[in-house]
């Protein structure tokens, strides 16, 4: 499709990694004027992003992202609120982002998250083509059931807390979460019971 409009905003100088680029999205996704975001990250290319049809498109594997680019230089432009901006062959957002938002803040929470408040999922993520870790798809089952912060989700998954908050950081990215600052913690009985089988139905809802 063509773009529409002049460019909007473009960072200056380019940014390291991806935490400008996971914060430009996540900005741009709040605003009430449709947008294309173009991502230019060295030794890939540029990846262009409809927020308002949750699609990219560009030569690129999400699995193969570079965890740590040296330089994402982003920009973003106008384009119409009903046509779909890019070609046919845009693909889902969810795999992209998830790539993305778990590297983009290290072991910290995104800059845009408060630190008491729990989560939930509102859906399961299509992370089709991305390698997604035991660990994952286990806490993917306990948000599906309950809300949690974090820690409680590290805790009752039995993984790292760090883990965890990559996981919260892309969901949130992704856009699939409910935050809550009152709602009960995850109780044991309340979150699936890892085992085998579940992993396995888990990953095949997922697309994985």
């Amino acid at each position: 499709g063509e773009l529409v409009g002049e460019v909007v905003t473009q960072s200056a100088p380019p940014i390291d990694g991806w935490m400008g680029a996971a914060t430009a999205i996540h900005a741009v996704r709040r605003m009430r004027t449709p947008v294309l975001i173009e991502l230019d990250v060295q030794g890939v290319g540029v990846i262009t992003i409809d927020p308002q049809h949750h699609v990219y498109s560009g030569h690129v594997n999400p699995s193969l992202l570079p965890l740590h680019p040296s330089t994402v230089v982003v920009e973003t432009r106008a384009t119409s609120r009903d046509a779909g901006a890019l070609e046919r062959s845009a693909r889902s957002l969810d795999s992209l982002l998830w790539a993305i938002g778990v590297n983009a803040f290290g072991n910290q929470r995104a800059t845009w998250l408060w630190p008491d408040d729990r989560y939930r999922l509102t859906r399961w993520p299509n992370l089709s083509g991305v390698v997604v870790e035991g660990d994952h798809v286990r806490m993917f089952g306990i948000l599906a059931h309950a809300f949690a912060t974090p820690e409680e989700l590290a805790a009752t998954a039995e993984c790292d807390v760090a883990q965890a908050r990559r996981l919260i950081n892309a969901l949130s990215l992704i856009g699939i979460l409910k935050t809550s600052s009152d709602a009960p913690p995850p109780q044991p009985a309340s979150t699936p019971v890892a085992h085998r089988g579940l992993i396995s139905r888990l990953r095949a809802r997922m697309g994985i």
